[in-house]
Protein backbone atom coordinates (compact mmCIF):
# COMPACT_ATOMS: atom_id res chain seq x y z
CA UNK A 1 0.00 0.00 0.00
CA UNK A 2 3.29 2.60 1.09
CA UNK A 3 4.33 1.99 -2.62
CA UNK A 4 0.99 2.82 -4.70
CA UNK A 5 0.00 5.77 -2.31
CA UNK A 6 2.64 7.22 -0.57
CA UNK A 7 2.90 8.40 2.52
CA UNK A 8 -0.13 10.45 3.11
CA UNK A 9 -2.52 7.24 2.73
CA UNK A 10 -3.04 4.92 5.13
CA UNK A 11 -5.64 2.34 6.38
CA UNK A 12 -6.31 1.30 9.88
CA UNK A 13 -7.88 -2.11 10.39
CA UNK A 14 -8.49 -4.77 13.11
CA UNK A 15 -8.20 -8.57 11.88
CA UNK A 16 -9.86 -11.12 14.43
CA UNK A 17 -10.43 -15.02 14.52
CA UNK A 18 -13.07 -16.37 16.82
CA UNK A 19 -12.02 -20.32 17.33
CA UNK A 20 -15.48 -21.34 19.00
CA UNK A 21 -14.20 -24.89 19.84
CA UNK A 22 -11.63 -23.53 22.03
CA UNK A 23 -13.40 -20.14 22.88
CA UNK A 24 -9.96 -18.10 22.07
CA UNK A 25 -10.22 -14.73 20.11
CA UNK A 26 -6.65 -14.29 17.85
CA UNK A 27 -6.06 -10.59 16.96
CA UNK A 28 -4.38 -8.35 15.20
CA UNK A 29 -4.65 -4.47 15.41
CA UNK A 30 -2.88 -2.42 12.98
CA UNK A 31 -3.87 1.52 14.36
CA UNK A 32 -7.63 1.01 14.84
CA UNK A 33 -9.16 1.77 17.22
CA UNK A 34 -8.61 -0.77 20.23
CA UNK A 35 -11.67 -2.96 20.39
CA UNK A 36 -12.85 -3.24 24.23
CA UNK A 37 -13.28 -6.93 25.98
CA UNK A 38 -15.56 -6.40 29.15
CA UNK A 39 -15.24 -9.38 31.56
CA UNK A 40 -17.36 -9.19 35.02
CA UNK A 41 -15.18 -8.80 37.70
CA UNK A 42 -15.86 -11.67 39.63
CA UNK A 43 -14.32 -13.55 36.46
CA UNK A 44 -11.47 -11.06 36.16
CA UNK A 45 -10.51 -11.20 39.92
CA UNK A 46 -10.82 -14.91 39.63
CA UNK A 47 -8.52 -15.08 36.30
CA UNK A 48 -6.01 -12.60 37.73
CA UNK A 49 -5.34 -15.19 40.83
CA UNK A 50 -5.18 -17.80 38.74
CA UNK A 51 -2.52 -16.45 36.92
CA UNK A 52 -0.31 -14.49 39.54
CA UNK A 53 0.06 -18.04 40.75
CA UNK A 54 1.55 -18.97 37.61
CA UNK A 55 4.07 -15.73 38.05
CA UNK A 56 2.77 -13.20 36.46
CA UNK A 57 1.89 -10.00 38.76
CA UNK A 58 -0.76 -8.44 35.92
CA UNK A 59 -2.53 -11.57 34.47
CA UNK A 60 -0.60 -11.95 31.20
CA UNK A 61 3.66 -12.33 30.15
CA UNK A 62 3.14 -8.48 28.80
CA UNK A 63 1.14 -5.76 30.58
CA UNK A 64 -2.60 -5.75 28.98
CA UNK A 65 -4.56 -2.26 28.42
CA UNK A 66 -6.46 -2.92 31.55
CA UNK A 67 -8.97 -0.56 33.20
CA UNK A 68 -11.07 -1.78 36.35
CA UNK A 69 -14.72 -0.36 36.26
CA UNK A 70 -17.48 -0.83 38.79
CA UNK A 71 -19.06 -4.25 37.42
CA UNK A 72 -16.39 -4.99 35.12
CA UNK A 73 -12.93 -5.07 33.91
CA UNK A 74 -11.89 -3.94 30.66
CA UNK A 75 -9.03 -4.89 28.36
CA UNK A 76 -8.18 -2.68 25.13
CA UNK A 77 -7.21 -5.16 22.26
CA UNK A 78 -4.01 -2.90 21.35
CA UNK A 79 -1.42 -5.62 20.23
CA UNK A 80 -0.46 -5.55 16.30
CA UNK A 81 1.10 -2.33 14.82
CA UNK A 82 0.93 0.99 12.65
CA UNK A 83 -1.64 1.96 10.62
CA UNK A 84 -1.25 0.14 7.16
CA UNK A 85 0.91 1.92 4.63
CA UNK A 86 2.84 4.53 6.77
CA UNK A 87 5.74 2.33 6.05
CA UNK A 88 7.10 0.33 3.55
CA UNK A 89 7.91 -2.63 5.76
CA UNK A 90 5.98 -2.98 8.98
CA UNK A 91 5.90 -5.99 11.80
CA UNK A 92 2.48 -7.20 13.56
CA UNK A 93 2.35 -9.18 16.03
CA UNK A 94 -1.26 -11.28 16.91
CA UNK A 95 -2.41 -12.21 20.68
CA UNK A 96 -5.03 -14.58 21.77
CA UNK A 97 -7.42 -14.48 24.28
CA UNK A 98 -9.24 -16.76 26.12
CA UNK A 99 -13.27 -15.57 26.09
CA UNK A 100 -15.36 -16.49 29.06
CA UNK A 101 -19.53 -16.77 29.94
CA UNK A 102 -19.94 -13.04 30.62
CA UNK A 103 -17.46 -11.53 28.42
CA UNK A 104 -18.77 -8.74 26.00
CA UNK A 105 -16.55 -7.62 22.75
CA UNK A 106 -17.26 -4.14 21.68
CA UNK A 107 -15.62 -3.16 18.46
CA UNK A 108 -16.10 0.60 17.09
CA UNK A 109 -15.10 3.06 14.76
CA UNK A 110 -14.32 6.54 15.54
CA UNK A 111 -16.96 7.21 13.95
CA UNK A 112 -18.36 6.45 17.43
CA UNK A 113 -15.84 8.18 19.27
CA UNK A 114 -15.45 11.11 17.70
CA UNK A 115 -18.74 11.89 17.05
CA UNK A 116 -19.56 15.85 18.10
CA UNK A 117 -22.29 17.25 19.83
CA UNK A 118 -23.46 20.58 18.70
CA UNK A 119 -21.15 22.30 20.72
CA UNK A 120 -18.15 20.36 19.51
CA UNK A 121 -17.70 18.04 21.86
CA UNK A 122 -16.70 14.75 20.92
CA UNK A 123 -18.46 11.40 22.57
CA UNK A 124 -15.02 9.98 23.51
CA UNK A 125 -13.66 6.44 23.83
CA UNK A 126 -14.03 7.14 28.07
CA UNK A 127 -17.94 7.79 27.78
CA UNK A 128 -18.10 4.84 25.62
CA UNK A 129 -16.23 2.62 28.15
CA UNK A 130 -18.28 4.17 30.93
CA UNK A 131 -21.80 3.51 28.91
CA UNK A 132 -21.28 -0.06 28.48
CA UNK A 133 -19.69 -1.19 31.83
CA UNK A 134 -22.44 0.46 33.51
CA UNK A 135 -24.69 -1.73 31.08
CA UNK A 136 -22.93 -5.31 31.16
CA UNK A 137 -24.23 -6.42 34.26
CA UNK A 138 -27.77 -5.20 33.89
CA UNK A 139 -29.41 -6.08 30.55
CA UNK A 140 -28.03 -8.07 27.31
CA UNK A 141 -26.47 -7.84 24.60
CA UNK A 142 -28.42 -6.56 22.68
CA UNK A 143 -30.39 -3.94 24.76
CA UNK A 144 -26.85 -3.03 25.44
CA UNK A 145 -26.48 -2.06 22.07
CA UNK A 146 -30.03 -0.28 21.56
CA UNK A 147 -29.08 1.53 24.81
CA UNK A 148 -26.05 2.94 23.66
CA UNK A 149 -27.34 4.37 20.39
CA UNK A 150 -29.91 6.03 22.46
CA UNK A 151 -27.74 7.92 24.61
CA UNK A 152 -25.33 8.55 21.79
CA UNK A 153 -27.48 10.37 20.05
CA UNK A 154 -29.20 11.96 22.89
CA UNK A 155 -25.78 13.25 24.14
CA UNK A 156 -25.00 14.50 20.75
CA UNK A 157 -27.81 16.03 20.18
CA UNK A 158 -27.91 18.29 23.49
Amino acid sequence: MHASTGSSKYATFFYGLYDDTQRTLTYVNAGHNAPMLFRPTEVAASRLDALGALGYSDGAPHAPALQQTGACEVTRMETGGLAVGLFGKSVYQQETLQLRPGDLLLLFTDGVSEAMNADEAEFGEARLTELVAACNRRISHVQIWTELIFLANSLLIA
